[in-house]
């Protein structure tokens, strides 16, 4: 039997002796939270709406980055060798974007061997694979990628948010913390074609490591701040 864990948080190898066991034992909202070493795992999310990081999460320190690693050579299928694989029916997981991977280094996949409804015959996805399995319902890509600014960073009351969308939409951004949960209320705005700016108040955070996640219809971009004391 597994031993007693923390509400929210899925410990490996401390909890659970690989990654996907602490992925089987999860629930949208959780994070595993991955110790440094090597991980010879071929890993799918389920359809859940998780968090998978390395220690990375709580420090922001990019060593830790490199020193988790997922390897992917010992699949258990050699035509399912994807190190990760995303895959949904436009359940949360791929609609809101909320399964996430996050400070680890991804390796040796040989990619998964699937059906394409659209284009009959098999293709061969990579190291990390994304599957919608399903007819999305919007246009992908609404947000521009890597367009999140906070300032300041590190910040004390209140950040500045800006971010860049391709066309007029309504925007929501969510604050998470370390744990996978998300903090104060939704944020929902109608963002203008191009560059939107937008303050937050964050005064009722407590000092640490938060994410930002802002998401648009189909797609979303998350970035990291920092919350020090006034």
């Amino acid at each position: 039997m597994q031993g007693t864990t923390t509400a929210g948080i899925k410990q490996v190898p401390q909890q659970y002796p690989t990654i996907q066991s602490g992925i089987n034992a999860a629930v949208n909202g959780d994070t595993v939270l991955v110790a440094p070493g090597t991980y010879h795992d071929n890993i799918t999310f389920l359809g859940k709406g998780i968090i998978v990081a390395s220690n990375f999460l709580n420090n922001n320190d990019t060593s830790i980055v490199s020193s988790t690693i997922l390897d992917g050579s010992t699949p258990v299928y050699p035509d399912s060798a994807s190190c990760l694989r995303i895959t949904s029916k436009l359940s949360s997981t791929c609609a809101d974007t909320t399964a996430m991977l996050m400070g680890c280094t991804i390796t040796n996949g040989t990619g998964t061997r699937w059906e394409d409804e659209h284009n009959p015959g098999n293709s061969l996805m990579g190291n990390l694979t994304t599957i919608f399995t399903g007819t999305p319902e919007h246009d992908p890509g609404n947000l521009t990628n890597h367009t999140i600014n906070i300032a300041p960073n590190p910040c004390t009351s209140k950040v500045m948010v800006t971010f860049s969308v391709k066309r007029q939409q309504k925007v929501t951004i969510n604050i998470i913390d370390r744990n996978g949960r998300t903090l104060l209320s939704p944020l929902e705005t109608n963002a203008n074609t191009g560059i939107n700016k937008m303050e937050i108040d964050v005064h009722d955070l407590k000092p640490g490591n938060y994410l930002l996640r802002v998401s648009s219809e189909s797609s979303a971009e998350v970035a990291g701040f920092v919350k020090v004391q006034e």
